[in-house]
């Protein structure tokens, strides 16, 4: 496994103190990177992960570094400990539970073109969302003239939210 010290910020900020041209903490860099482990199958679910001493040596980190990463995930609920045994990938891993989760995901990736490439299948999705929900929309409006339920003021509630 490759060092990923070239990669790791000096300093540690949190996620909403970041400028455009800063990275993510350290610990967030490599939270990420076990995340996408994770995900990739490199670690399977039940699967124990490398010791904090491993880690360390790993990323070129401190164990305080590597702690943060672990407490991260483990709130995420994609690793968990068990005292004295070691830290384990979950069997169900978590998937983001709203768009801001999504959307921090995207932000938080320390790699900018795979940033880029999430980014894109996020506005992918989105469109086909807004596209489906067009219809959906059209789809009620027209069933609401068809039962004269469309009043004037549903009809101006209605251009209100589009406005909006």
């Amino acid at each position: 496994m490759s060092s990923h010290t070239s990669s790791l910020p000096t300093k540690q900020l949190g996620c909403d103190q970041l400028s455009a041209n800063s990275r993510p903490p350290a610990y967030a860099t490599i939270a990420y990177d076990i995340r996408e482990k994770i995900r990739s199958g490199d670690f399977r679910p039940g699967q124990k992960l490398p010791s904090t001493r491993s880690l360390c040596e790993q990323y070129s980190v401190s164990a305080i570094t590597i702690k943060s990463a672990v407490k991260l995930l483990q709130h995420e609920g994609a690793i968990y400990g068990i005292q004295g045994k070691g830290i384990f990938v979950s069997t169900e891993i978590p998937e983001p539970e709203d768009d801001e989760a999504e959307f921090e995901l995207v932000r938080s990736d320390p790699r900018p073109i795979q940033r880029a490439e999430r980014a894109t299948r996020l506005i992918a999705l989105y469109q086909q969302r807004i596209s489906e929900l067009s219809v959906i929309r059209a789809t009620a409006i027209a069933q609401a003239e068809a039962d004269d339920m469309l009043t004037s003021s549903a009809m101006r509630s209605i251009l209100q939210a589009l406005q909006s």
